[in-house]
């Protein structure tokens, strides 16, 4: 069953002409950055996996929903179909076109200098598990993808965390001794086949790690979860959920009961936890470049330990044998404005030690940090044994994110886990996690105070803006609104305040669209929901009211 179509939720209107009407082309002026794995791979729909429904009406009671469908959504969903539970999943937009469609779909347990940094805070114990968490999920992408017989790219593939620098020898060297004590398949290198330009020093190698398309891989997992007593919706914004079991989840155009509830929404859409104060938000900026015929492709994984911190890795599949992607130049979301830069930053960087030939995709990448270098899940807060979250993964979430999955897997089934303990998301370890509390309040209280004040005194004229930007505007009435003017001429104009604890938006230049600094909520130009935790849409402003 599905709703008539709403231009207010961003339906797409065709598969052929776009994956979604919120994520199209930049090119069109008034569109959001697509990722390489979302631009290349629209030729995959078809009428066999074209989008799911929008849910219409009330569609009963469910063993669990599982409200997001990212890899987080997407696992959990298949894992709790695969123990017998009926199960609805609820995706505001499409599968995997949220922060995991957006990141360099790297699958590793080598994770720049992780079990130093772990070992010294929790102890040998603590970063000994989180490794084989890690390697775990590593192990069982592979034997979904092969189970399922996904067409995901999935490839086994090395990564290595190297330095340039003389002074950062001491610390990869200290990176392997700890890693291989606690039994991580690390190798000390000092050659790679980066670029000789970059003056490797030294590096830390994790063979058998392996790398994907994380957003094929949420399209057609998804394909495996209707039938059975499930269900899976696209198109369907959650915009609240009771407190007691069996919850009663509300959607814009229907309602749902479930026993169990999984907000796999990156961070929770319910406040009543408080993770959003805990956990600051960082973007991180993505190209892909082509390489001339005569440059040596790179045939690992890597990432630096040094600063700029840059990340890369080669396509090696079907979208393209020369195309290798360098991600970094990581900011706290709504700081900077004019993002552009930071995509100049990488192609200049790339072209200084690659033979470019063409930039052929940009994107960002959203992720909160966890101030204890641990991911947060499991159930929601103390007291609660039926609503689950899964956070604060540190630009890691695809192997954590894949954990954290069976972890609420299998506390929904009343069973052990030896990884629960160690990323409860119940924690409230001020100890080593009260520095993010702090960084997080202070840089909300900046941009609470100072940006509404910054942006009445800068506000400018509607005419004074030129296509293809964005900007806090005075309209006739006197009050201030968020315009932003595309390359045909025609203005975009919201109310520029966060639906979720209405903090003043930002206009991000750079990928078009309206961030919040404060707790990393995103809208496109037309108010429609990028990123939560926000439910609810930005309200557009008629023209009449300019």
């Amino acid at each position: 069953m599905s709703c008539p179509s709403s231009a207010s939720v961003g339906v797409a209107k065709s598969i052929s002409s776009s994956v979604s009407s919120s994520f199209v082309s930049s090119s069109s002026g008034c569109g959001f950055r697509n990722s390489i794995w979302v631009s290349r791979s629209r030729s995959r729909f078809s009428s066999s996996n074209a989008p799911h429904d929008r849910l219409c009406g009330n569609r009963g009671h469910f063993d669990v929903a599982v409200v997001g469908g990212g890899i987080v959504g997407v696992t959990t969903a298949y894992l709790l179909k695969q123990v017998g539970l009926k199960v609805i999943l609820l995706e505001g937009r499409r599968l995997g076109l949220g922060c995991t469609g957006f990141s360099t779909a790297k699958l590793t347990s080598n994770q720049n200098i992780i079990y130093s940094t772990l070992s010294r805070i929790h102890g040998k114990e603590k970063a000994k598990l989180y490794g084989q968490m890690q390697e775990n999920a590593i192990q069982q992408v592979a034997a979904i993808v092969k189970e399922c017989e996904l067409n995901c790219s999935f490839e086994r593939i090395s990564h290595t965390t190297w330095t340039s620098s003389e002074s950062n020898v001491e610390s990869i060297k200290k990176e392997f001794a700890e890693a291989r004590e606690l039994g991580l398949p690390a190798s000390l290198i000092e050659t790679t086949d980066l670029p000789v330009s970059l003056g490797v020093k030294a590096g830390v190698e994790f063979k058998n790690q392996a790398q994907f398309n994380a957003y094929d891989y949420c399209v057609e997992l998804g394909s495996h979860l209707a039938g059975g007593g499930c269900e899976i919706y696209e198109n369907t914004f959650v915009t609240a959920v009771s407190n007691d079991s069996p919850h009663t989840i509300t959607c814009e155009n229907g309602k749902v009961e479930a026993s169990h509830v999984v907000l796999a929404t990156h961070l929770p859409i319910l406040d009543r936890s408080g993770h959003f104060a805990f956990l600051p938000p960082k973007r991180s900026h993505c190209i892909a470049v082509r390489l001339n015929s005569n440059q040596k492709m790179i045939h690992g994984m890597y990432i630096n330990c040094d600063e700029p911190m840059r990340s890369l890795r080669p396509l090696n599949n079907e979208l393209g044998q020369d195309i290798i992607i360098v991600s970094g130049e990581s900011i706290v979301q709504g700081d900077v404005i004019e993002t552009s830069q930071f995509y100049e930053k990488l192609e200049n960087w790339c072209r200084s030690h690659f033979d470019v030939r063409e930039v052929v995709d940009r994107w960002s990448a959203m992720d909160y940090v966890s101030s204890d270098h641990l991911p947060w899940a499991g159930y929601l807060y103390r007291g609660s044994k039926t609503l689950y979250t899964a956070t604060g993964f540190s630009k890691w979430g695809l192997t954590n994110g894949v954990a954290a999955a069976f972890i609420i897997r299998d506390l929904i089934q009343n069973q052990n886990n030896p990884y629960f303990d160690l990323v409860d998301a119940r924690r409230w370890d001020l100890i080593h996690s009260g520095s993010g509390l702090i960084e997080s309040s202070l840089h909300t209280a900046k941009h609470f105070i100072r940006d509404p004040v910054k942006a009445h005194l800068s506000r400018q004229e509607m005419k004074e803006i030129k296509q293809g930007e964005g900007s806090i505007v005075r309209l006739s009435s006197g009050a201030t609104a968020g315009a932003y003017l595309d390359e045909s001429g025609m203005y975009h104009v919201v109310n520029p305040i966060c639906t979720h604890l209405g903090c003043p938006l930002v206009f991000n230049q750079g990928d078009k669209a309206w961030d919040c600094p404060c707790h990393g909520s995103r809208f496109d130009v037309d108010g429609n929901i990028l990123h939560g935790p926000a439910c609810s849409k930005l309200k557009t402003i008629q023209k009449e009211d300019w």
